[in-house]
């Protein structure tokens, strides 16, 4: 998903747990945290995206909703973390490429 993201000082997100709550700007956050998040040795972390549903806004502006499951494994435990989220993001077409420029997720537990 690192791919996915447009690597801007404009692309900002909203994420369970970030502090301030609005995270802006790729170099300034969001590269560090995908890099700890998804790249760490220690979490092999799987996501699949659920019910995608796109709204084009102008010819290069589209909004995707939908719901994802990650799942965290740790290599060592094998011990595993799954996290249901709520996703909403703004993507923006670039260089012919569909980027995020902004993504806002909520974690919900499913019961």
């Amino acid at each position: 998903m690192y791919s996915l993201y447009y690597h801007s000082s404009d692309t900002s997100t909203f994420n369970p747990g970030d502090q301030p709550l609005l995270c802006k700007g790729w170099k300034e956050d969001l590269e560090e945290r995908w890099r700890n998040t998804f790249a760490s040795e220690t979490n092999n972390v799987t996501v699949t995206f659920h019910n995608p549903q796109a709204t084009k806004i102008k010819d290069d502006v589209a909004v995707l909703t939908g719901y994802e499951v990650a799942t965290y494994t740790n290599p060592t435990t094998k011990e595993q973390t799954v996290n249901h989220n709520r996703v909403t993001r703004v993507v923006k077409k670039v260089n012919g490429e569909w980027l995020i420029v902004h993504d806002h997720v909520t974690t919900f537990t499913v019961k």
